[in-house]
């Protein structure tokens, strides 16, 4: 996604899923899209019929497992939910715990001014808001699937595959185009708020959330497990790695003086320098906080580099 700076330089794919229902107990997936807005290619997955949803979900891991980073739109309540559920009926390992799922739906929801004005957020509304309607080639909206699949089990017809095929495509597709108009979202308050991935020289992790307590900062991670386990207690900071889960707890300890909070780089596990070119830094020091508001950029920044020295 170009205008997200920590998701553009991931390997990353927009990705829906249709299904029999809504809900995973005797429902099954019907397809899966992936689709790669920087290669404009489409991969998709289809259940033949119902004996057909274990390779497609297989397929679907396999898929999944290879990225950084999916797009999705609700994906984080449904799509992804509903795989694993679907997946572990299977016995297939879909867990994916570094995973990042970009949910486009909650980022709207929650970090788009016209959220609160608009009848609907379903993403076909979105997508006529934002003026990219006229790309989306299909007739049928997703609950057509529905039916459509169950004639196709019965007759094999497969312009209702098709049909399917091209309702499920279009909204990845239609999704990277929406992608491109939200140049308008806080990446830095997202990635502070709701997580961001980030790859090291020797491993990779998945931060956040993050929040601001009085003069903490507090920040949650995961990574995964097997590596020595790691306790580091200071005036600063604490961070502590559990070899068993992968979680990791990174703790900042600020300074104030008058309405700023801010961390003295001089004494953290980080070159200074490296700070440089972000407002809040001054002389070595880097603001984290202004009126008890996070500078999300400036914390992000620091607790990526942070843990960077974790994966030396």
């Amino acid at each position: 996604m170009k205008h997200d700076p920590y998701l553009k330089n991931l390997n990353y794919a927009i990705f829906d899923i249709e299904t029999t229902g809504l809900s995973p107990v005797g429902n099954m997936v019907i397809s899966a899209s992936f689709y790669d807005p920087k290669t404009e290619q489409l991969l998709q997955l289809f259940s033949e019929d119902p004996a057909g949803e274990e390779q497609v979900l297989r397929k679907t891991a396999e898929l999944l497992s290879a990225r950084d980073a999916v797009i999705t739109y609700n994906g984080r309540s449904f799509d992804l939910p509903f795989v694993k559920a679907r997946a572990k009926k299977y016995g297939i390992d879909a867990s994916m715990p570094l995973l990042w799922n970009a949910d486009l739906y909650l980022w709207l929801k929650k970090y788009w001014p016209m959220a609160e004005l608009v009848p609907s957020l379903r993403q076909k509304a979105v997508e006529e808001i934002l003026g990219v309607e006229d790309h989306r080639t299909d007739e049928i909206g997703g609950a057509e699937c529905i039916s459509l699949y169950s004639r196709y089990l019965q007759l094999g017809r497969p312009q209702d595959k098709e049909t399917i095929l091209l309702h499920n495509g279009d909204d990845v597709r239609q999704l990277a185009k929406i992608c491109d108009k939200i140049n308008f979202l806080p990446w830095h308050d997202i990635a502070f708020h709701d997580g961001f991935f980030a790859r090291y020289e020797n491993g990779s992790a998945l931060l956040g959330p993050a929040q601001l307590k009085q003069k903490k900062v507090q920040l949650k991670a995961k990574t995964l497990p097997g590596s020595l386990p790691a306790s580091f207690f200071d005036d600063c900071y604490t961070l502590e790695y559990d070899s068993f889960t992968g979680n990791i707890a990174l703790t900042l300890f600020a300074e104030q003086k008058g309405d700023l909070l801010f961390a003295d780089l001089d004494r953290l596990p980080v070159r200074p320098g490296a700070f440089a070119d972000l407002v809040g830094f001054h002389e070595g020091f880097l603001v984290l906080a202004r009126e008890q508001k996070p500078l999300t950029r400036e914390c992000n920044r620091l607790a990526y580099a942070i843990l960077q020295n974790l994966f030396k």
